[in-house]
């Protein structure tokens, strides 16, 4: 079963992540949203991957996402729980959480 996969931020730890799930066995890597344009086109164009505009086009062709943001942003975090009613999420460290 393949799982369609996002990723929200493209700073440091983003981009690693965004680079590792392009090549991850059952996950397909549909894109990534990152609030600031520039960073997201530099991402895009050297990674081959598609930068969305607004997380909620992305999010509407997604079943997970890796969040990875910095402490400020995780109003993020509650959006995607709350409005788009994931199911269950898992802390994988301080900044980085992963919805399904």
């Amino acid at each position: 079963m393949t799982v369609k996969i996002g990723v929200i931020g493209a700073g440091a730890l983003g981009y690693h992540h965004t680079r590792i799930l392009r090549d991850v066995p059952g996950a397909e890597l549909i894109g990534f949203h990152d609030a600031n344009a520039e960073r997201a086109a530099k991402v895009s164009s050297e990674l081959g991957v598609k930068s969305f505009d607004s997380l909620e086009a992305m999010l509407d062709q997604v079943k997970a996402v890796s969040v990875v943001v910095p402490s400020p942003s995780w109003r993020t975090i509650s959006y995607i729980n709350g409005t788009r009613n994931r199911a269950r999420s898992s802390i994988r460290s301080n900044s980085c959480f992963d919805f399904f």
